[in-house]
């Protein structure tokens, strides 16, 4: 009984414990709209094998684009026009920033940022096999990208 003692005086507990029921009610629901879900999943194969009972249903799901999808070759024009903006070659850090800015995407999101940046080296890693990029190293082993061609890149 103690611990319920000091929930009552202790704010902090207090609110932990609002938050902690709050969320247990939220899962609640969830589950019971999965339930209702998965009733009316069964009501429309019921339905579909009315009119053709020997039928094979296979658990296709549409697939969801990722959260700030770029379509094909925005990341790629992004990272051209910075690289092409920038005087000196840039981190992946940078050109990931810049990319954040031109999409309106809030830098600030931490995981978005890193999101982004995995994204952002992903599209450098294609660019460079393709042999549009060239990564260059520094003493540190720091890795820079610029574009082939481009006089600032010194190997």
């Amino acid at each position: 009984m103690r611990y319920v003692s000091r929930m009552t005086t202790d704010p902090i507990l207090n609110g932990l414990a609002n938050k902690r029921a709050e969320i247990l009610r939220d899962i609640t629901i969830a589950k019971d709209s999965i339930a209702m879900l998965e009733a009316d999943l069964a009501s429309i194969e019921g339905a579909i094998r009315v009119f053709d009972p020997d039928v094979t249903l296979r658990d296709s799901v549409k697939r969801v684009p990722a959260l700030h999808a770029a379509p094909e070759g925005q990341m790629a024009r992004h990272i051209f026009t910075c690289l092409r903006q920038a005087d000196k070659p840039l981190k992946t850090i940078e050109v990931t920033e810049f990319v954040m800015q031109a999409r309106g995407i809030d830098p600030r999101d931490k995981r978005m940022r890193q999101n982004m940046v995995d994204r952002t080296y992903a599209a450098l890693g294609r660019l460079k096999k393709a042999g549009q990029v060239r990564q260059t190293d520094d003493k540190g082993h720091r890795r820079f990208w610029v574009m082939v061609g481009d006089p600032l890149a010194v190997t």
